[in-house]
């Protein structure tokens, strides 16, 4: 072929590339690697987890974790410390004569739409102080979490703190939410399934830059059945999370009930081959809101067994919680806010059922 033909011929190629290049933009194309479109916890939050700019980062052991200097959304100025844990920073080292309380969960003891001063970390030590007593409290809870993140958490950022006393606030709901894409958390944790939590949010080169090369991958993934399965994954998905309130949604849900019974004996074991001592926490539920239905009643069930097979002691149980509040006054209605989480009233009392399980426990654990 004469030289100029050649030239005419790439040229040709080379504009039709950049026309279908364009014309895949504009129909709003997109299929970038796994890592950059895997879901990992829900489409709102997985947009910050991939680009490193939200609440929380993506962690290689416990799937995600508050990031260190991230600014609260519903508190403006308020900021994850450079430990990457809510509240003020707690040195390392101990205070000699002054027990140390860490604070495992999600929702309940991280606080969304609470200023620090009314999350249950503050309202614990506040409460322990009226008491002429001093303690220190570490918030080690990450939003969205379930118990078998605790674990990661507690092995790897809790752990060097040294405290007398852990408090497993885990109760099931996260727990037994549809687990994103089918893989549930220990899948996801040990690499089992999904892509590699160190991958999620990496670009790779050409193929996440690329509309052609991503519609290429895309139609040999349609080709060798891949890509239909992906999508039936997401099609069973979507069911499932209509259903989760129900025991006939069948599917994976992140932690099964008794995966979560068992997590909860193995943090026990755990927290007391380090010379501390576990607590449950019960959180109260409104009555008739999102969180009071018969799947989460049975999870519950499982913690209070977790609890009893491994010695452990369940603070604010119904009973207990609901002589609290019926002691201040309170009425059930004032326990939760319009979107369901707990109300700072609640966290007072919720603290204060706590502090009276923890005094006996810290008068016990010698180090």
């Amino acid at each position: 072929m004469p030289l100029p033909r050649l030239w005419t011929a790439l040229a040709s190629g080379v504009l039709a590339a950049a026309l279908a290049e364009v014309a895949l933009r504009c129909a709003g194309f997109e299929h970038p690697s796994l890592g950059m479109r895997a879901q990992v916890w829900n489409e709102a939050e997985d947009a910050g987890l991939r680009a490193g700019t939200g609440l929380h980062a993506v962690d290689a052991r416990q799937i995600w974790r508050p990031r260190p200097g991230a600014e609260l959304p519903w508190a403006p100025g308020e900021h994850v410390n450079a430990r990457g844990f809510r509240g003020p920073e707690l040195p390392l080292e101990r205070t000699s004569g002054v027990p140390r309380i860490a604070l495992l969960g999600a929702e309940t003891v991280f606080g969304p739409g609470l200023r620090q001063p009314e999350t249950l970390a503050a309202r614990l030590t506040a409460e322990f102080a009226q008491r002429g007593r001093r303690v220190e409290v570490l918030d080690a809870s990450v939003l969205g979490s379930t118990l078998r993140q605790g674990l990661e958490r507690y092995q790897h950022d809790v752990r060097p703190y040294r405290p007398d006393v852990v408090v497993s606030a885990h109760w099931g709901r996260n727990e037994h939410l549809a687990a994103p894409d089918s893989i549930v958390d220990e899948e996801r944790i040990t690499g089992a399934k999904g892509p590699p939590l160190a991958e999620i949010g990496r670009r790779v080169p050409l193929r996440d830059d690329l509309r052609l090369v991503q519609v290429g991958v895309w139609l040999g993934e349609l080709y060798f059945g891949r890509g239909w399965e992906e999508r039936d994954a997401e099609l069973r998905a979507l069911r499932r999370a209509r259903q989760v309130a129900t025991f006939g949604g069948g599917g994976e849900r992140r932690m099964g009930y008794n995966e979560l019974r068992d997590a909860l004996v193995k943090l026990a074991e755990l927290v007391r081959a380090d010379g501390a001592r576990l607590v449950g926490l019960a959180t109260p539920v409104q009555p008739g809101g999102r969180f009071d239905h018969d799947v989460l009643r049975y999870y519950f069930l499982a913690v209070a067994l977790g609890c009893e097979s491994s010695g452990t002691p369940l603070a604010c149980d119904r009973e207990p919680f609901s002589r609290l509040v019926a002691a201040a006054g309170v009425k059930p209605e004032e326990l939760a806010r319009p979107d369901g989480e707990l109300s700072a009233r609640a966290v007072e009392l919720l603290a204060r059922g706590l502090a009276d399980v923890l005094t006996p426990l810290l008068d016990e654990v010698r180090r």
